[in-house]
């Protein structure tokens, strides 16, 4: 089955390696517009998508910044009309964000 995304706006978290980076190469490939976001690694991720020519818009943001997210989906937004898919690879101190948010204590199991 192929799948068609073209463009569609796609923001890939966790872009800058692994899984998340291999989904944000496929979403590229289907024809998304891709959005690479990560720490370290999302710059290189976009700049691998667009030696494929395809098109693609890379930024180091930490996704628990509630400010970068709302300048990000704006300036998205105003350049695309859209955003259409938002893929959450980002791991790695996911469930400790998600107690801090809902108030727990971390070092809780």
């Amino acid at each position: 089955m192929k799948l068609d995304f073209t463009d569609q706006v796609v923001i890939v978290t966790g872009a800058g390696s692994g899984i998340g980076k291999a989904a944000a190469m496929d979403f590229a490939k289907a024809g998304a517009i891709v959005v690479s976001l990560d720490v370290v690694g999302a710059k290189e991720c976009a700049d691998e998508i667009a030696s494929m020519g395809l098109r693609r818009r890379g930024h180091v943001m930490d996704v628990r910044n509630a400010a970068a997210w709302s300048a990000l989906v704006g300036a998205l937004v105003s350049a695309h009309g859209k955003v259409d898919v938002l893929v959450n690879m980002r791991r790695r101190g996911a469930r400790r964000h998600r107690d801090r948010c809902l108030g727990r204590d971390v070092g809780q199991k």
